[in-house]
């Protein structure tokens, strides 16, 4: 298996994870970050009902606009014949409405006001007419002189009622009065309309306000419950051990804490109120729509149970989809991270071609997930505006049927096209609100999969807390591994039985084979893991005693493979720790020789450097390590191979600097270049996991073991003294 396999394998198995469009147990944990914003969250939705009202009233606004003031439905009811037994009930019924006409028997009433099922008896009795009339009431109009002119000129096209203060006109007849006069004949209605017109916009710039505030409250709320998360997930994994490390790659680690937690945003800042203000707009536009007429609000929402079981089915695509494009997406991600992490290996054996060649082939299987969910989304729409017009079919044939009928006003029938559109928005918009509830619930499982992994390494609960140590380390029968064997029989021992002691001030060093054991050792010392029996202490303190915190400040450790942060020199000694000074920067940089190549920068100190440390060399990142491990003033000092990246002249520089870097603390120096360490105070050599040497220098050469052998390879040719 190609090294990174497996992690890219893990990686492709995680994006393979296809969240629940909906987890209660997930949305309750999320909530709890949201619990402190508990007042915004409950300003927001008040603002959210408030503003769904306003967009629900826009449409009636219109239809009060349209029914009152611009479309008139006053109609002539004949009410002669009272063998008819609907005469006499319409007129007990409307006996405060009807106006009485010059003609017996002939009566006016606004159409909008009859009950729907006497307009239809009247209707198939012949005994409503067809024709709209206008009524002018002298007794409300403010030029009344320029009104009474009007009726004079035109006294043929009105008629009078028997109230003599109260004159109609058909509408027919109107249209023949010159347009001056009609605007003076509807004042009344103008002033209306223009009251309708300015509360319609004061309407609009309010919802305008308040949208605004929601989507800002809501946008702060979820930011505000992502920094939280965010935080929360860093500081949790700060306190993971360097077993959870070694098994999850920097990139998911990274992903987790960026793109997951940025996946909720969405989730919190939009969709959630916007599922609340879909429902109540559902329920608010559904009263109306039965208040209006209920007839044609029955008709209407009997497609809701088509509408359901058609997002239902395509639910189940939009999963498959979603779940085909992060498969892919996955594998994509994997290729490149491996192409380019083996890049070098890739060109010294000239596999460029073979590369590009399974690229092409993954990139397009991603190529048709996406066409496969392009087209889910791209059929779900027409359907969902193949039903919104069939709706609107079905308005416009019985509705208008209504209306032609005096059953329904036209400005009912005008909201009901209006309330269409409002009832559909959210059905629209349904595909995208499930794309990203399940990919939140996926993002938050796997966040909450890691923040529920527990830290391998736990302090007790009063630790030791020293200020000042002596540098005491003792081993006693150490054993440990790292994993268990592959049959699960037995642990797949990397230490076994291991015990020495290293005494305050002592210098010692540790030399072995590869995956002897060495620099294990150094990692126990720092309690990055936990040993399965024995004990490891430090003045005679037991390791799992000590405050985790405390024990690292007191070890300072020099790894091979030095790791520099893209900031400047100055920082990547300090640490962010500004209480060490300028002063002292130069005094540990000579001790360690690194100020030579320091001087030579542009910058000096503040000379930035680059990702990784990529514009300095190896030796020279070296220096800045021992400069690095000088500045906390441990009492134990470990030096892990760190020598076996610098060259010779940088050796010769730093054989001195490593006389002052040990003096007068414990010093513990893992070597393959056994020059660097002939005159430590002893010598421990390591083999398959066991202590089989212990030591100086001239006393391992002597005993002719397993250190002569390893001193007799690297100086072979040369004499062995």
């Amino acid at each position: 298996m190609p090294p990174g396999h497996g992690a890219f394998r893990e990686d492709i198995q995680e994006e393979q994870k296809l969240g629940k469009v909906y987890d209660g147990n997930l949305v309750r944990r999320l909530m709890v970050f949201a619990k402190p914003y508990t007042k915004w969250i409950i300003l927001a939705i008040a603002i959210v009902l408030v503003l769904s009202v306003l967009q629900i009233a826009q449409p009636y606004i219109t239809k009060i606009a349209i029914d009152r003031f611009i479309i008139f439905s006053n109609a002539k009811l004949e009410l002669s014949n009272d063998s008819l037994s609907i005469v006499p009930e319409v007129r007990s019924k409307y006996a405060d409405k009807l106006l009485a006409l010059e003609e017996e028997g002939v009566f006016l009433l606004d159409s909008k006001k009859l009950d729907p099922r006497h307009a239809a008896e009247l209707e198939a009795n012949g005994l409503i007419g067809r024709e709209k009339f206008y009524i002018v009431d002298l007794t409300k109009l403010k030029d009344k002189e320029a009104v009474e002119r009007i009726l004079r000129e035109n006294s043929d096209k009105f008629e009078r009622s028997l109230n003599q203060n109260t004159y109609i006109i058909g509408y027919s007849k109107l249209r023949e009065i010159p347009r001056s006069d009609i605007m003076k004949l509807r004042a009344g209605d103008r002033r209306g309309v223009l009251i309708i017109g300015i509360i319609f916009i004061l309407v609009l710039v309010v919802s305008f306000v308040i949208q605004y505030a929601q989507i800002y409250l809501m946008t702060l709320v979820g930011q505000n419950i992502l920094f939280d998360i965010r935080n929360a997930l860093y500081k949790h994994l700060q306190r993971l051990s360097l077993k959870f490390y070694d098994g999850n790659p920097v990139g998911r680690l990274v992903t987790r804490s960026t793109n997951d937690v940025n996946v909720l945003n969405e989730m919190f800042t939009s969709v959630l109120i916007t599922l609340l203000s879909d429902l109540f707009k559902f329920v608010g536009i559904s009263v109306l729509l039965l208040a209006m007429n209920w007839r044609l609000g029955l008709l209407l929402m009997a497609i809701t149970p088509l509408i359901m079981v058609v997002t239902l089915l395509f639910r189940v695509k939009f999963r498959e989809a979603y779940r085909k494009v992060r498969v892919r997406i996955a594998r994509i991600n994997a290729t490149l991270s491996e192409h380019f992490s083996g890049i070098r290996v890739i060109k010294v054996f000239a596999r460029e071609a073979e590369n590009i060649r399974r690229f092409e082939a993954v990139n397009h299987e991603y190529y048709k997930a996406n066409i496969y969910e392009i087209t889910v989304h791209g059929l779900f729409s027409p359907v969902i505006v193949f039903l919104r017009n069939l709706g609107l079919a079905l308005i416009l044939w019985y509705g208008g049927g209504q209306v032609v009928q005096n059953l329904l006003p036209l400005g009912a029938l005008v909201a009901y096209l209006q309330y269409l559109d409002m009832f559909f928005q959210p059905i629209n918009a349904l595909a995208e609100k499930f794309n990203v509830m399940q990919s939140a619930m996926a993002s938050s499982e796997r966040i909450f999969q890691i923040m529920d992994t527990k830290p391998d390494i736990v302090e007790i609960e009063n630790p030791i807390d020293l200020k000042k140590i002596e540098g005491r380390v003792e081993f006693e029968d150490v054993w440990f591994a790292y994993k268990r064997l592959p049959d699960d029989s037995d642990w797949d021992w990397v230490l076994k039985g291991v015990s020495f002691t290293v005494e305050p001030g002592q210098s010692v060093a540790i030399v072995g084979e590869t995956g002897a054991g060495k620099t294990t050792i150094i990692s126990l010392m720092s309690r990055f893991y936990d040993i399965q029996s024995g004990s490891i202490k430090i003045d005679g303190f037991d390791l799992r005693d000590w405050r985790i915190e405390t024990l690292r400040k007191h070890i300072a450790v020099v790894l091979q493979d030095v790791f520099l942060f893209a900031r400047d020199i100055k920082s990547n000694i300090r640490l962010n720790n500004e209480g060490i000074t300028m002063d002292r920067l130069v005094e540990l940089t000579n001790i360690v020789n690194a100020n030579k190549f320091i001087e030579r920068l542009p910058a000096k100190f503040d000379e930035p450097v680059a990702e990784r440390g990529s514009t300095l060399s190896s030796g020279q990142r070296q220096l800045l390590s021992f400069a690095r491990a000088l500045a906390f003033d441990p009492s134990i000092l470990v030096l892990d191979e760190a020598t076996s990246n610098i060259d010779t002249e940088t050796e010769q520089l730093i054989q001195g600097a490593l006389q002052n870097l040990i003096k007068n603390r414990t010093s513990i120096i893992i070597a393959h270049r056994l020059s660097t360490i002939q005159h430590v105070d002893k010598i421990l050599v390591m083999h398959k996991g066991k202590l089989v040497e212990e030591g100086n220098h001239q006393q391992l050469l002597a005993r002719g073991g397993i250190y002569y052998k390893l001193y007799q390879l690297q100086y072979k040719g040369q004499e062995i003294g």
